[in-house]
């Protein structure tokens, strides 16, 4: 028999979370031109060593919430890909 894998899967906008999405605290290695992104999400940030570096963990989707465009680019921007399709 053939078993499906697991696939994972970016947040596209418009998308309804099936899990909690927490944005881990770490220096993204983004350059400070990207902090309105963090801003516009409320996500507290510092600029080290000339990059941007999310201070606390923030749990940015919580299950049943819609994806904005802003969620969507953000995750996208920082390569996390929080829902997985089986």
């Amino acid at each position: 028999g053939s078993h499906m894998n697991k696939v994972q899967a970016p947040a596209r906008p418009g998308a309804i979370a099936p899990l909690s999405v927490v944005i881990p605290a770490h220096n993204t290695g983004l350059g400070p031109e990207k902090t309105s992104f963090f801003q516009a999400l409320s996500i507290p940030t510092k600029i080290s060593k000339g990059t941007i570096e999310i201070i606390n963990d923030v749990h940015i989707l919580k299950p049943g919430d819609k994806v904005g465009a802003s969620e969507a680019t953000l995750l996208n921007m920082l390569n996390i890909s929080p829902f997985s399709y089986g």
